[in-house]
């Protein structure tokens, strides 16, 4: 199996051929944003150690579609720069996780705090 035959995880793609058929234009659409997802996740993060905020929020403030946010919220949390803190209503009422920080001691290295007025 080449690459382009497994996803991320390394697993095959799905198997009906509708699904199949879709499998090609993900690959390209992610590919394309890989220049864009550091300034992206960059964005969302800075907003979000700002001010926790939900991902509906994140979308408004930066201007981005939900895909997009929630990409980069799912992204960051793996990573484990940012953590679930409770619930907020949305434009649409729905209750959404709202988004903080993790603790800074894990977003700075030891000794960046101090030099950067982070104490």
């Amino acid at each position: 199996m080449s690459r382009r035959d497994l996803a991320a995880d390394g697993t095959p793609p799905r198997q009906t051929p509708g699904q199949a058929t879709r499998w090609d234009t993900q690959d390209a659409a992610w590919e394309s944003m890989q220049p864009r997802l550091n300034t992206i996740n960059h964005r969302v993060l800075a907003a979000i150690v700002a001010s926790p905020r939900t991902c509906d929020e994140l979308e408004q403030d930066l201007a981005l579609t939900h895909q997009t946010c929630s990409a980069s919220v799912n992204n960051l949390m793996r990573r484990g720069l940012i953590v679930a803190e409770g619930y907020r209503k949305t434009r649409s009422g729905r209750s959404a996780r709202v988004w903080r920080a993790a603790q800074s001691e894990f977003l700075f290295p030891i000794g960046v705090e101090k030099a950067h007025g982070r104490a």
